[in-house]
């Protein structure tokens, strides 16, 4: 112990060590201790005070003073043997560092030789090369040069051939030499501020526009000159075609312009609006001529013109142009002698027309032209007053003043079907200005029709007995609907603008007729003042009526609070209804998710409504009686669910879907679970996996779960009429 006693550390003398944090969890790391001694929070006081917690345990204060002192000699040797061996460590650690120094000075004297060695190499190369590199820019100028004098040789002794050959009028000799003029010379477009150049490239340009015109005299003395009744396609014509292919694109464009015209010419002086043939009626006959035309033209000319000029297309379109053009002035000018047979039927001989043309022909020369075309319509002034002339009948005789602004700017501003022809429409967009009359038509259809269901006497709501499972529907309103259906598909072929605007005003206006002048003469008549329900009752009928604009002429508000119901009229008019709403639900397939949101906002409403029937307009605020209420509910929640169900995604869901399927309707079965999926527009393979996974999990079979549905559903139709005839005997 003696020899130690110098090398104590006095605790109380020293300073006490703070770690921080991430420090003394390291030091826990890697030597865990549970000694209250190695803690960095250690408080001198509370140890001392574990050691000698009564006065009576400081009778072993020595024997802990022992055991300390021989504690701290321990961690005294420890520390000793740590300090001496890191002594060492020291001493190997810096002849291992000068070791190390050694190498790298060693390692940067061969780095700096190789360095040296490589800018010596780099030098050498460049001596070496120097000569090549001063040949290859030689050889490349020398090969620019050449070529240079070759191209100018080409353009200037082409330009003396193509002279001699232009006056010959060889066109065939004319198409090579004159294709490479044109490549060389775009070679020298960067060169023109060169005089010879600029030269050169004045009389390229002057023979060029000396063989344009040379070129479309030919043609209109072979066409339009003394001899043109005679004239046959022959070799030079094909070929000068072959030139005007490589001169200036508007060379063509002109000649195909006016080759284009002179074919048409017939066609203007035939149909002039002045003579008979030019009428609707004779419509037929305009594309009977253009047909034999082309057909004519085709085979005496097909050889003489390049397949990729399209001629044949291009006279079609053109033809279409004067059409079009020319039955819009006719039409404006005669618009009082146009009927709704005679308008259908020139739509449908031009449609006709329209669609043998895109068979025939794929649009390309319409593409191209499209953007001047564009551009051509955007500079033109429109003539208002014409305008407002066709349209000005349209409007005034339909009075459409309820139709959304939203609405009617979304169907004009519709755009044609994917991968459609350009044709369709070309000539047909005439007739769009003149829609009206057949609107005019249908409105008077619907009309004669409306006063035909009122004048028939044999139709009548009035029966005795009535099935709780069946709701009564006139037949006429079948007829009616079938109606509107064959005029909606009409129209649809005629036109989705403005027309079919004003066809959806004429239905919504026929509607409203129908429910007045059809409809509410079957429902009870006008009697006594009623009281209690009956009373209720009418009240309800009253707001119904006028929400809906349903008063009928000459029936006041004050003379439909008499109306008076029997419990069978009840009966008759209301409850089947849930059953028929699902089922008219079920009918709407495919449903998209937009259509299913609208209906299930619409489901919603109609379930709030007819919670409040019972109860609307009375003053003691009496509530509808608990059985109404829970049919309604039960019935209404159902029709909810399923268009949620059609909201639901199926794709790479299948399980997930079936799940929620039977929670949201446990009491379902296979057969309304087939029906949503078909409403839900999937293809067969999607539903029959789905029906494979919903199978298992629905072992009661439809037939059972069907028929506990349809006896649930009579015996809540029952208990509705049950209380209205038990409300209306004590009333």
């Amino acid at each position: 112990m003696s020899t130690t006693n110098d090398e104590k550390i006095d605790v109380g003398k020293s300073e006490t060590l703070v770690y921080s944090t991430e420090v003394q969890k390291a030091i826990d790391e890697i030597l865990p201790s549970d000694d209250p001694l190695d803690k960095p929070d250690f408080d001198t006081i509370d140890y001392i005070n574990n050691l000698f917690p009564t006065e009576q345990s400081l009778t072993n204060i020595d024997d802990v003073i022992n055991s300390l002192e021989c504690k701290v000699d321990s961690i005294d040797n420890d520390i000793r043997s740590v300090i001496r061996g890191q002594i060492e460590v020291n001493k190997d650690g810096k002849a291992e560092l000068q070791e190390a120094q050694r190498y790298i000075k060693h390692l940067f004297s061969q780095i700096r030789e190789i360095k040296q060695k490589a800018e010596h190499s780099e030098e050498v190369v460049k001596e070496i090369t120097l000569d090549i590199k001063q040949l290859d820019y030689a050889k490349k100028n020398l090969t620019t040069s050449i070529t240079t004098l070759n191209n100018l040789h080409m353009l200037v002794s082409g330009i003396e051939s193509l002279r001699g050959l232009t006056t010959k009028r060889k066109y065939g000799e004319i198409v090579m030499p004159l294709q490479g003029v044109t490549d060389v010379m775009e070679h020298f477009k960067n060169y023109t501020d060169i005089p010879h150049i600029a030269q050169l490239s004045t009389e390229v340009k002057q023979l060029q526009k000396s063989l344009a015109t040379q070129i479309m005299a030919d043609f209109r003395e072979a066409f339009s000159g003394p001899n043109a009744k005679n004239f046959v396609p022959n070799k030079q014509m094909t070929e000068a075609c072959l030139v005007v292919s490589i001169l200036e694109p508007k060379v063509k464009d002109e000649l195909l312009e006016w080759f284009i015209d002179l074919q048409l010419s017939e066609y203007t002086h035939l149909f002039d609006s002045a003579e008979d043939v030019a009428w609707l009626d004779k419509i037929n006959q305009r594309y009977a001529w253009f047909k034999r035309q082309l057909l004519q033209c085709e085979e005496k000319f097909r050889a003489m013109f390049p397949p990729q000029w399209e001629l044949s297309e291009r006279i079609a379109v053109e033809f279409c142009k004067i059409t079009k053009n020319e039955l819009s002035k006719l039409m404006v000018k005669r618009k009082n002698e146009i009927d709704v047979k005679l308008l259908l039927f020139a739509i449908q001989k031009t449609v006709a027309f329209e669609n043998l043309m895109a068979k025939t022909f794929n649009g390309n020369t319409i593409i191209q032209n499209n953007e001047k075309s564009l551009n051509y319509i955007t500079k033109q002034p429109i003539n208002k007053t014409e305008t407002e002339e066709i349209l000005q009948p349209f409007s005034d005789n339909l009075h459409i003043t309820d139709v959304s602004e939203n609405l009617s700017s979304s169907i004009q501003k519709s755009e044609p079907k994917l991968n459609s022809s350009p044709f369709y429409g070309l000539i047909s967009d005439c007739f769009q200005p003149f829609l009206y009359i057949y609107i005019d038509s249908v409105d008077k259809n619907l009309s004669e029709l409306i006063e035909r269901f009122v004048s028939d006497n044999k139709i009548t709501l009035a029966k005795e007995n009535i099935d709780d499972q069946t709701a009564t529907v006139l037949p006429n309103c079948a007829d009616l609907f079938l109606f509107y259906k064959k005029s909606l598909v009409q129209c649809t072929e005629l036109s989705n603008h403005n027309p079919m605007l004003s066809l959806a005003a004429v239905f919504q206006k026929y509607l409203k007729e129908y429910a007045i002048k059809v409809l509410e003469v079957n429902l009870p008549k006008i009697s006594h003042p009623a009281t209690s329900l009956t009373t209720n009752v009418s009240n309800m009928t009253k707001d119904l009526i006028k929400d809906l604009q349903l008063l009928p002429s000459g029936m006041t508000e004050a003379s439909v609070k008499n109306v008076n119901c029997t419990p069978q009229e009840l009966a008759k008019i209301c409850c089947s209804f849930i059953p028929k709403f699902i089922q008219h639900l079920y009918k709407c397939k495919p449903l998209s998710n937009i259509g299913a949101e609208q209906l299930l906002l619409d489901t919603h409403s109609l379930k709030t409504i007819l919670l409040d029937l019972p109860s609307m307009n009375l003053d003691d605020n009496r509530k509808a009686p608990a059985s109404y209420t829970k049919v309604v509910v039960k019935g209404m929640t159902k029709a909810e669910m399923i268009l949620k169900l059609v909201m639901a995604p199926t794709i790479k869901h299948y399980t997930s879907f079936v799940d929620q399927y039977l929670k949201l309707l446990p009491e379902s079965d296979m057969t309304e679970f087939q029906k949503i999926l078909e409403m839900k527009g999937l293809k067969a393979a999607e539903r029959n996996e789905l029906l494979n996974i919903f199978r298992p999990r629905n072992p009661t079979g439809s037939f059972v779960t069907s028929t506990a549905a349809l006896s649930s559903l009579k015996q809540y139709t029952s208990l509705i009429k049950k209380n209205l005839i038990s409300n209306s005997s004590n009333n």
